[in-house]
């Protein structure tokens, strides 16, 4: 039998199945997307989703097959994909009903800023387009990668190499990356120079690196290349900056986490070093903190690099709707504010963090979804009680 490996913690839940090597991630608890601007919320009732509204009002009643809780089915621009991104073809709107695209077209991701990366059925090699709200291919379907739009461009990837495209469809910057991330604050995080070994902070990316820039791919004389390194670029696909780091997070509240591979720190746009290479790890800024890693416990850093609570956590998450999720130990999490103060006087064996003024939590019996005031405004079970 090939082995299994299962690590769980407060905000993951992390399978890897050799001999063939896969990888698959999911959260414990379902955690509404930071980028939905869509004040609907999933439950679950065997093994059915359904919705619910900011007051705990249900929108739509739990009718849709339950794959996951990675929070791929949230809804963006007023459309949710149900079951999952793969191989997943059904959209549903905001009253639950279907959003079909044109006939042959297959959703690769949410809609943004318009358009939804759609694959046409039945071609060899699968070429990606974007589909437009109309439910109609707009950008045609010739990349083999492609992201949502951020910002009005989206990363795409042709023969290996990913450039960015605007709204019309045309070539902003000219793909000649090894690896292209989405834009964030007029920047974005490109891999330009290789061969070299990817790895990425994904859950299941540090268990499957990647060779870019050379014709073997996968996991074969990984030891032949070094460690790929990031840059940022402006919109025309200018660097920033000449520095290149290990380790880079995108651009956040003017500050960017970057790395050496052994220490993080903190730059601003013109790659100045703001807060110095301190920390074992570190995540981007979020109302004005970030969470920052020294030695074995996780707190949080203001823009001036001073710690504001002290590192005492297992596992911390960002801070959203002025409050963030932190664990001492696996399966037990609470909130706090921004002065390191425990929130409405307890803890939940599991939660995913405020958004849009609610969060997901369950104390080991039953879910709930409470507000930022940590009263209850819905209460369900996932199997229904008879």
């Amino acid at each position: 039998m090939p082995a299994r490996i299962v690590v769980s913690q407060a905000g993951a839940v992390l399978a890897v199945v050799g001999i063939a090597f896969s990888c698959s991630w999911d959260s414990p608890i379902w955690p509404k997307d930071a980028r939905s601007t869509i004040a609907l919320f999933r439950f679950e009732v065997d093994g059915k989703a359904g919705y619910i509204d900011r007051r705990g009002k249900v929108v739509i009643p739990p009718k849709f097959p339950v794959s996951r809780n990675d929070g791929f089915d949230d809804f963006f621009e007023g459309v949710a994909q149900m079951v999952g991104y793969w191989p997943s073809t059904r959209l549903i709107d905001m009253r639950g009903d279907d959003f079909p695209l044109e006939e042959g077209l297959i959703p690769r991701g949410h809609f943004s800023q318009g358009f939804l990366p759609a694959e046409v059925s039945g071609g060899n090699p699968r070429l990606i387009g974007y589909a437009n709200r109309q439910r109609r291919l707009q950008i045609r379907a010739q990349f083999d990668g492609a992201a949502e739009f951020s910002e009005g461009l989206a990363a795409v990837s042709m023969n290996g190499k990913w450039g960015y495209i605007d709204r019309s469809g045309e070539m902003a910057v000219p793909p000649w990356f090894l690896r292209g991330e989405s834009f964030s604050e007029n920047a974005a995080r490109v891999v330009a120079d290789g061969p070299c070994v990817y790895t990425g902070y994904g859950p299941c990316e540090a268990f499957n690196p990647v060779v870019l820039g050379a014709a073997l791919k996968r996991r074969f004389n990984l030891d032949r290349y070094p460690p790929c390194r990031y840059t940022f670029i402006d919109r025309r696909g200018g660097r920033l900056f000449p520095q290149t780091w290990r380790d880079a997070l995108d651009f956040s509240e003017g500050l960017a986490a970057v790395g050496d591979g052994y220490r993080w720190g903190y730059i601003d746009r013109t790659g100045a070093l703001k807060i110095a290479l301190r920390f074992e790890s570190a995540g981007s800024f979020h109302e004005g903190l970030a969470r920052v890693q020294v030695g074995r416990g996780w707190g949080f850093v203001d823009r001036k690099g001073d710690l504001v609570i002290r590192p005492q956590f297992v596992w911390a998450g960002d801070f959203s709707d002025g409050a963030a999720l932190v664990g001492e130990q696996y399966e037990r999490v609470w909130f706090i504010d921004r002065a390191g103060n425990v929130l409405f006087g307890r803890g939940f064996s599991r939660a995913s963090e405020f958004r849009l003024g609610l969060a997901h939590v369950f104390d080991g019996q039953k879910y709930e979804y409470i507000d930022r005031e940590g009263r209850t405004v819905f209460t369900y079970h996932k199997r229904a009680v008879r």
